[in-house]
């Protein structure tokens, strides 16, 4: 009887660890690091569109009424893009947050970033920016431009070194 209830426990202990969630040692440890440069690079080249495609044009449009580059610009239709885009933001977030200290740069720069979008996104969602105007969140835009630029600088940096 004493195997059995032995048995049973070492059974139950044993699925009871199985259906745990992954902590943040078990997401990096079952990365190779080139995998974590390769992933690193995917949000990269997220937060960089971010910017490009969403902020930036939201920016140059509040200031002369173009995106960042001069030409026209459909400004509901640039909010539906940075809206759909960012719909990846949770999925970046918990990789980035998962990542070990050696990568704190890289993490802090990223909750800055993502904490100064969150506030130009739900801004510009409330209210739809008008042309030539001088939004209360300009400061956000200007902060997020600069932890984005950290970002991706941290990130080039490591991607180039290996």
């Amino acid at each position: 009887m004493k195997k059995i209830l032995c048995c049973l426990a070492i059974c139950c202990l044993c699925l009871c660890g199985c259906g745990k969630e992954k902590t943040k040692d078990t997401v990096e440890a079952e990365m190779s690091k080139e995998e974590i440069i390769e992933k690193l690079m995917e949000v990269n080249n997220w937060l960089t569109t971010i910017w490009n495609d969403g902020i930036c044009d939201i920016s140059h449009y509040l200031e002369n009424g173009t995106n960042s580059v001069g030409e026209s610009m459909d400004i509901n239709h640039t909010i539906e893009l940075l809206n759909d885009n960012y719909k990846k933001k949770d999925e970046y977030m918990k990789f980035v947050d998962s990542l070990g200290n050696e990568y704190g740069l890289i993490k802090s720069s990223f909750t800055k970033a993502i904490e100064q979008a969150n506030i130009v996104v739900e801004k510009v969602n409330e209210t739809i920016p008008e042309a030539n105007t001088e939004p209360n969140y300009k400061e956000n835009i200007e902060l997020f431009n600069q932890y984005q630029s950290t970002f991706y600088e941290k990130v080039t940096e490591i991607y180039y070194e290996d």
